[in-house]
């Protein structure tokens, strides 16, 4: 249990950040990184991180819609 710990607490900075997030688009790394900087009576800045959910599905070259669900024959 204690190893699982520590690596939750290793994957809020490099390298292990990285290890965490690969393949995934930069701006997670940045939502993480932001989040961890809160304290615990801070109001998050919703609209920023709202902000950078796009720009992810922009760097990964992906389209948010329409949804799996929505697309003709369904996801399952």
């Amino acid at each position: 249990m204690y190893a699982v710990g520590e690596y939750k607490r290793k994957c809020r900075a490099p390298p292990f950040i990285n290890e965490l997030f690969q393949g995934c688009p930069r701006e997670y790394t940045e939502i993480l990184t932001y989040v961890d900087a809160l304290k615990s009576y801070d109001a998050p800045n919703y609209q920023m991180c709202y902000q950078l959910m796009p720009k992810a599905l922009v760097s990964m070259g992906v389209q948010e819609f329409p949804y799996d669900w929505e697309k003709p024959g369904g996801m399952f």
